[in-house]
């Protein structure tokens, strides 16, 4: 099942660490986008409807409660930056969604079984760009980009099919007293996550046409 770490590369990505609207173009690449839904102790709700204190369904943890939340709007940033579209249907996903290109996605397939010991890896969005119709895409007007803090580092079920990386709230001070370490997810290195990807999207080409016939 879905470890503690994948790989031995840490995620290191780029954290929205104030709300409100950027300033110029911007550079925040992870995180929800607004109008992705999220499991929670009442149901699916769209993620900029979360609140700091409200239970959210995690993969390890079952229900967990929100620590922080951050929002950032964009409404311009540099080509590298702009997020993903996935279509319907693409990654088995039922409505479409949008992903920042280095929001952490879990991917279950064989290859990440047989490539990092583990069924289940979490990814890059990017790693799926030019897969199944996945591109780059400048959204209509501004989007609002959640990021949602835990105790620990949690990965989150969307209704789209998708799990999606949630980080850790950063507190030097509580870790010194805390009985056992946080969980860090680990990303596969990059070579390795386009092994991955391109795996996944020749399964879900293949499924599309066994359905199809």
């Amino acid at each position: 099942m879905f470890g503690r770490a994948f790989g031995k590369t840490e995620i290191t990505t780029r954290m929205a660490d104030v709300s409100g609207a950027t300033d110029g173009a911007s550079t925040v690449t992870t995180g929800l986008i607004a109008g992705t839904r999220v499991a929670t102790r009442q149901g699916w709700r769209p993620v900029e409807a979360v609140a700091e204190g409200d239970e959210v369904l995690t993969f390890d943890d079952g229900l967990q409660r929100v620590s922080r939340i951050t929002r950032t709007r964009m409404t311009r940033c540099l080509r590298k930056h702009l997020p993903l579209c996935v279509p319907v249907n693409a990654l088995g996903n039922r409505t479409e969604l949008w992903l920042m290109p280095d929001q952490a996605v879990v991917i279950e397939n064989n290859a990440a079984e047989t490539l990092v010991g583990d069924a289940f890896a979490a990814i890059p969005a990017s790693a799926l760009e030019g897969l199944l119709g996945i591109e780059r895409a400048i959204p209509a007007g501004e989007i609002e980009i959640i990021t949602l803090y835990f105790e620990d580092e949690q990965m989150v079920f969307t209704n789209s099919g998708a799990m999606l990386h949630c980080p850790a709230m950063s507190d030097l001070v509580v870790d010194l007293f805390r009985a056992v370490e946080r969980r860090s997810y680990n990303r596969v290195p990059a070579p390795v996550a386009a092994h991955i990807a391109a795996a996944v999207a020749t399964e879900y080409a293949a499924a599309g046409i066994a359905a199809a016939a």
